[in-house]
């Protein structure tokens, strides 16, 4: 399965078979990050913003594609072009839309 940001690929679209879209919403890690806020003191407050968030973001971003991937095999695509993404990191909210294509190779 190919994902991509781009509107196009170098691979010939052979048919277009409709919009995917894909929400992952994760409620308890917003409750978890602010239990060790406030068990923790201040001084270690950046440090758990930075390697919390960073490692939540990737784990988000992973479980929407693979969501897009799931939608767009369910339509007989092998391919979604023109992802757009779209987050509430207060919310730990991740919002993904594209267009599944079937794409063959030009090789």
């Amino acid at each position: 399965m190919i994902l991509s940001t781009a509107d196009t690929l170098p691979d010939q679209i052979i048919e277009v078979k409709g919009t995917v879209h894909a929400v992952y919403f994760c409620p308890f890690i917003t409750r978890a990050v602010a239990k060790r806020v406030a068990k923790t003191s201040l001084s270690f407050l950046p440090l758990i913003k930075y390697v919390g968030r960073n490692t939540i973001n990737e784990y988000l971003y992973q479980e929407v594609d693979e969501r897009l991937k799931q939608k767009a095999e369910a339509l007989g695509a092998n391919a979604v072009i023109a992802i757009r993404y779209s987050h509430n990191w207060t919310h730990m909210l991740v919002i993904a839309h594209g267009t599944a294509v079937v794409v063959e190779s030009n090789e």
